[in-house]
């Protein structure tokens, strides 16, 4: 009995804290999204535990409410970030959070917002669980496709797609230029975008523009990344430095990853390398983001399953570089092809060129048979382009190295290994692993030089037997 008196009073006391105004549930709502704000100022853990606290005890009231369960989750996405560093711990609260949101959108089957959060949280989980990979990104599609029959206007659909393509490597069907046209769909969606009443959630424009700042501090465009990065702190708080913070974001060099990705055969271990030393160099491995609570970098990483590694320069609260990101996976070797043929590779020159994609449209001036793929000594803008085999004498794995300073791709077997174009433009040495079966492999190379006196190319890899990077012309037929 006294058990009983207790659990009602327990009760009693909780309905009258949420209702003793004779609150809605929409205006309880409204309060819990408040004290989510305060949590994510400071990006509180205790304040965000606070707040889902708030959001079980409107559950307590009203059990119907798909609103309190979509909250919880977002919650519980927050808190799991607080714990990059334990990734049982971040599964947890991920997983809680789906559990969540399954409930709201079987609530309310109208729920947009729902699917949409659901999305987010399948493609976190996949930096956790690689090897559900397959299974999580379908889950995730399909989470965002019931999204968009409900509500295609959505911004923070576009915004979720993009974050997906930003993480996800071209040779993996993301990359930035398709990251880069969904976040600037999600800002013009933004500008018209009215949600249904005030208990609806309103994140993703700062977000957005983030991500936009990224991309273009990566193109090389700074005033532009500067307008982003304004719009960005603009959306969260009002009189900050930005001129400031700005500069201080511009000081930190962006972290390198060597090999930037990659196979690796299963039993085996790649070891990569980060640099430079300049600053502290935060690292994870579950596809989460690096802070100062995360790894801190000291020796080579030794990857042996799949992994996301994500990597980040930090200085201090502010001062922190863009997230580089390196994909590896385990796999089979990519099959040879029995091909014999003559020594060299193919080349064909171009006349000025301005991106990738013109080298399918437009016609040679010059073409031939080279021992090694160079520069072909030209003038002025042009392109050249390499077609041919390389021939791998053993199956295993190799590391491709491509260095460049004007905009050049590497592709093996029709797939781009390496893109240091457009986007992707970094002037330095980058590198990707490959397992690699015995015999011949498509080989492609294409580079454009824009008349200045930076023309470098040079391609090399190292592989069995082959303990230091070395061009491998002699290894090339067409």
């Amino acid at each position: 009995m006294t058990k009983t008196i207790v659990t009602f009073i327990w009760v009693i006391s909780i309905c009258f804290s949420l209702s003793a105004d004779d609150r809605s549930t929409d205006a309880l709502i409204i309060e819990g999204k408040n004290l989510i704000k305060k949590a994510s100022t400071n990006y509180s853990q205790k304040d965000f535990i606070e707040a889902e606290s708030y959001f079980e005890r409107i559950l307590q009231v009203d059990s119907k409410s798909w609103m309190a369960h979509y909250y919880i989750a977002f919650i519980d996405e927050k808190i799991s970030h607080t714990y990059s560093a334990d990734k049982e711990k971040r599964a947890q609260y991920i997983d809680k959070g789906i559990n969540h949101l399954e409930r709201a959108v079987s609530l309310n089957k109208k729920f947009s917002e729902g699917y949409i959060l659901l999305a987010s949280l399948y493609n976190l989980k996949i930096g956790i669980t690689p090897n559900e990979a397959i299974s999580l990104s379908s889950k995730a599609q399909g989470a965002l496709k019931s999204a968009k029959k409900i509500d295609p206007e959505n911004p923070r659909i576009s915004l979720v797609s993009g974050i997906s393509s930003y993480y996800t490597p071209e040779v993996y069907g993301g990359g930035m230029k398709k990251a880069k046209q969904s976040f600037t769909t999600a800002v013009e969606q933004f500008k018209n975008y009215k949600n249904i009443n005030a208990t609806y959630p309103e994140w993703g424009r700062a977000e957005t523009y983030s991500y936009l700042n990224q991309i273009a501090m990566k193109e090389g465009d700074l005033p532009l990344a500067k307008e982003y990065y304004q719009r960005a702190v603009l959306e969260d708080d009002e009189g900050v430095d930005l001129e400031g913070m700005f500069r201080s974001y511009l000081t930190l060099v962006m972290p390198r990853i060597l090999p930037e990705g990659g196979y690796i055969k299963n039993g085996s271990s790649l070891e990569v390398a980060l640099g430079p030393d300049t600053y502290d160099i935060y690292y994870t491995t579950d596809g989460s983001e690096p802070t100062v609570s995360s790894n801190k970098y000291v020796d080579p990483i030794v990857i042996k399953e799949n992994t996301v590694l994500n990597v980040r320069a930090i200085s201090d609260t502010v001062r922190k570089s863009i997230i580089m990101t390196g994909n590896y996976k385990i796999g089979e070797p990519w099959p040879a092809k029995k091909i014999s043929g003559t020594p060299g590779i193919k080349y064909s020159v171009y006349g000025n060129l301005k991106s990738m994609s013109e080298f399918d449209i437009a016609s040679p001036v010059d073409q031939g048979v080279s021992e090694k793929i160079e520069l072909r000594n030209k003038r002025g803008s042009y392109g050249v382009k390499y077609d041919g085999y390389i021939n791998i004498p053993v199956s295993g794995e190799y590391i491709f190295y491509l260095y460049a300073v004007e905009d050049a791709q590497l592709i093996i077997d029709e797939k781009i290994i390496i893109d240091n174009s457009g986007s992707n433009l970094q002037k330095k040495e980058r590198s990707f692993q490959l397992f690699l079966e015995k015999g011949a492999h498509d080989i492609t190379v294409k580079y454009i030089h824009k008349d200045n006196n930076n023309d470098a190319l040079l391609v090399r890899y190292i592989g069995p037997d082959i303990p230091r990077k070395i061009e491998f012309f002699q290894q090339l037929f067409h």
